[in-house]
């Protein structure tokens, strides 16, 4: 379509397609949608709930995407190309290879006020976003989510310029690989969050609250990691590779980990941790501040 389509207090349930289960749009222009509920749609690719590819702008506010699954990307949503705008949108219980709640792919925007609950996918168990030019979270409750197979419970954001994370909270999500909360390997790249709480999440391997791989730039302050646990390294934050790492006005507290139960710096990344608080955090084999042999942090 060339035209606006607007969509307003519909609801789509209980259907199936190949790809966009319950919705699919394909826009040189806009699409709006408000005040709308799509609920146990099924995709045997990508798109669960939602597939929308756009040229344009995309506006959706006051949208829920509940019980849906997609084959490929993108349980509750599958965006690719074009500019959003999201407010108030609740993707919930969604299923997917890759981004339970939510796949962005080549795409800009924001998405405000999002809750992204319960959502289960191999990467990116809440949101997975990769190759978009400017990708941010605010106001987000991202919680309860699971990678059952790889890095990212609750965020997993890969190769694009800037993405962002302010005012959120990552709460209770499960990471079989690294970053039970967050995982970022943006090669070339700047990563930022802001005023974010990472509470209670699991993973496996590195990185209970946020794993960061490769190298790029990433910014936090301030933050607050509390009661993670990850089964290697870095209770709270994981850092590898090499990259410039800023830390401040950070508060670490009741991370679990192998060794590093606050932080974990790799050997080769440029770190640094001002202006924060360490204490009661418990590591099994060795400190609650790991800094790798030949690091330069």
């Amino acid at each position: 379509s060339s035209t606006a389509l607007p969509l307003e207090r519909v609801v789509i349930e209980d259907c199936s397609a190949g790809i966009g289960g319950g919705l699919y749009i394909a826009s040189t222009s806009s699409f709006f949608m408000i005040d709308s509920t799509v609920r146990r749609t099924t995709a045997v690719a990508d798109g669960g709930g939602l597939y929308l590819k756009l040229s344009g702008t995309r506006d959706l506010s006051s949208v829920t995407v509940a019980d849906c699954s997609a084959g490929g990307n993108g349980g509750g949503m599958s965006a690719t190309t074009g500019n959003f705008l999201v407010n108030s949108i609740v993707l919930s219980g969604n299923t997917a290879v890759s981004g339970g709640g939510l796949s962005a792919s080549a795409v800009s925007g924001t998405f405000t006020n999002a809750y992204v609950l319960g959502n289960v996918a191999v990467t990116g168990g809440g949101v997975h976003s990769f190759g978009s030019s400017s990708f941010g979270l605010v106001g987000a409750v991202i919680s309860g989510n699971t990678a059952s197979g790889g890095n990212g419970g609750g965020v997993n954001l890969e190769n694009g310029p800037t993405q962002s994370l302010t005012d959120s909270i990552l709460s209770h999500n499960v990471a079989t690989g690294c970053g039970g909360g967050m995982t970022t390997s943006i090669s070339g790249s700047t990563s930022s969050s802001s005023n974010v709480t990472f509470l209670a999440n699991t993973a496996s391997s590195n990185g209970g609250g946020l794993c960061a791989l490769g190298a790029h730039t990433v910014d936090i302050l301030p933050a607050f990691f509390t009661g993670n646990t990850a089964g290697n390294h870095g209770g709270g934050i994981y850092i590898a590779g090499p990259a410039v790492r800023t830390f401040d006005s950070t508060k670490l507290e009741g991370n679990v980990a192998t060794n590093g139960s606050a932080v974990w710096f790799g050997a080769g990344s440029s770190s640094s941790l001002r202006n924060s608080l360490v204490t009661r955090n418990l590591a099994t084999g060795v400190g609650a501040v790991y800094l790798e042999e030949d690091g330069s942090s």
